[in-house]
């Protein structure tokens, strides 16, 4: 009888002391006063709002809790935050959120993303839903850096096709991963073109 008393006792002390702390652990332990079960969630959380915003990351944004972890030099709460404001600086509806960041996690943490897509706005002359378009097609163009990458391998190309920024424009539309082709293998590009003249 002891036993079965003892055992509903911890049973119902683990619901009652869970409710705000979850570890990623398969038994059954004591960490800052909570006794935790880790089958409950397998992310760490100790806030009601840490946790709306593991649940906003794992639904909404479809992250699974390996790739949060891996996240680990950011808050939480920061995460969400740059999901949001890259929500809303390129007018992406969720599902196109979720596709970029499943793709690119490093967004939610990237430094200077704003000046990245600020640039590319102006440089290339889009609108929102342009850059959007651009964002979507080549993610990785906000991976290169500005300065040392994306300017100099746009410059290149307008000078080496004699372009205005009309037509440089209209390629970069037509075929955005053309910049991230040109930083990486610009040496090889310039021996093809040579060869095709």
């Amino acid at each position: 009888m002891r036993r079965i008393l003892a055992a509903a006792f911890y049973v119902l002390a683990h619901l009652a002391l869970t409710a705000q702390c979850l570890i990623s652990s398969p038994l059954w332990r004591r960490d800052n006063g909570c006794l935790q079960l880790a089958a409950t969630h397998s992310l760490t959380y100790a806030t009601t709002e840490n946790k709306s915003t593991v649940v906003y990351l794992t639904d909404v944004l479809g992250l699974d809790s390996s790739t949060i972890r891996s996240l680990e030099d950011t808050t939480i709460g920061a995460l969400k935050q740059q999901a949001e404001w890259l929500q809303l600086r390129l007018g992406l509806v969720d599902s196109e959120l979720r596709m970029l960041v499943r793709e690119l996690p490093q967004l939610l943490y990237m430094p200077k993303l704003g000046e990245r897509l600020a640039f590319l706005q102006n440089r290339l002359r889009r609108d929102r839903s342009s850059l959007k378009k651009t964002v979507i097609r080549a993610p990785n163009i906000l991976l290169l850096d500005v300065n040392s990458d994306v300017a100099p391998a746009l410059d290149w190309l307008q000078q080496r096709l004699d372009l205005t920024d009309h037509q440089l424009n209209r390629i970069i539309k037509s075929m955005p991963t053309i910049v991230n082709l040109i930083c990486e293998n610009r040496d090889a590009i310039e021996t093809k073109m040579n060869w095709l003249q």
